[in-house]
């Protein structure tokens, strides 16, 4: 940066600060930047009260001026779901009772917190491993 009169040393710590403040001060990206800033405070507030059931998605899409589809990319952004914990360690013993006829492969799934498609992999892996034949089950 220059400036104009000789005295003053824009190097020195004080003035980088004063200059960085008076280039904020005249960009003109500062409105927009500011408005964004209070659109995201808002909407974590209503993603609170939405959670807190004192507001539906509807009313805070009305209120924001904005669509579900932009309501939940901004809430994964912000409140990413928790990842659903498997419990894939119990399928030796949970396929022994399927195949006793004790238990359901639906059963199952739900008890490992996983889907079907998963399950079908899981056991066409598990008898690769185990040399067990590929009979299908008698479902």
């Amino acid at each position: 940066m220059l400036c104009k009169s000789p005295k003053i040393d824009t190097a020195a710590g004080h003035w980088q600060a004063v200059l960085s403040d008076l280039v904020l001060l005249t960009s003109r990206d500062t409105g927009d930047a500011a408005r964004l800033s209070r659109f995201r405070e808002e909407l974590h507030r209503c993603f609170d009260l939405v959670e807190r059931r004192q507001m539906t998605v509807a009313e805070v899409c009305r209120k924001m001026s904005i669509g579900k589809t932009t309501y939940y990319r901004y809430w994964r952004k912000v409140k990413s779901a928790p990842h659903r914990e498997r419990h894939t360690e119990l399928f030796e013993e949970l396929q022994a009772k399927i195949e006793a006829n004790e238990l359901s492969i639906s059963a199952a799934c739900r008890q490992m917190n996983i889907g079907a498609g998963t399950y079908y992999r899981m056991r066409d892996q598990y008898k690769k491993e185990h040399g067990v034949p590929n009979v299908p089950n008698s479902e």
